[in-house]
């Protein structure tokens, strides 16, 4: 059994009575701890508040999230810069270079329409553009990555 919440991550093997006789004690004495929304984050680089949590590359989240088409591949390469360099600002030199590194994905096009591809992530709101050539995931898409392509 595995269980996370916010920053702490609990790993149980042994005896199904656990589950009958201690797993809700256990998970009342979670939720009274004090337990941090996340971990620190690395001192240093450019990275921002967010912590890495994933080992996967963009091509990885490129499978976990079906990849079909050049936003597709803009929202993987989004969670690799995310979740793997834990990066809450998102250069758009730095999402092209994510985007390159999906071989089997990447398309030469992809970079002549990489501004259309962005605009229209920020007009159906899954990506925020917070300053020039600079962007981030929406909280509902980190939410929804999460449970379908970091878990």
């Amino acid at each position: 059994m595995h269980i996370k919440y916010k920053a702490l991550e609990l790993s149980f093997e042994g005896d199904q009575s656990f589950v009958s006789d201690g797993l809700v004690s256990l998970c009342k004495d979670i939720l009274a701890l004090n337990v941090p929304e996340s971990e620190a984050a690395p001192v240093g680089g450019e990275q921002t508040a967010a912590t890495p949590i994933s080992r996967k590359s963009t091509a990885d989240f490129a499978v976990a999230l079906g990849v079909h088409t050049g936003p597709d591949l803009v929202m993987a390469a989004c969670a690799f810069l995310h979740f793997t360099e834990g990066r809450e600002e998102l250069k758009r030199a730095d999402i092209l270079e994510a985007m390159k590194s999906a071989k089997s994905y990447y398309k030469p096009t992809y970079a002549s329409n990489l501004s259309s591809y962005l605009n229209g992530l920020a007009k159906k709101n899954r990506l925020g553009n917070p300053g020039n050539e600079v962007y981030a995931l929406k909280q509902a898409e980190i939410d929804s990555m999460r449970t379908t392509a970091v878990g």
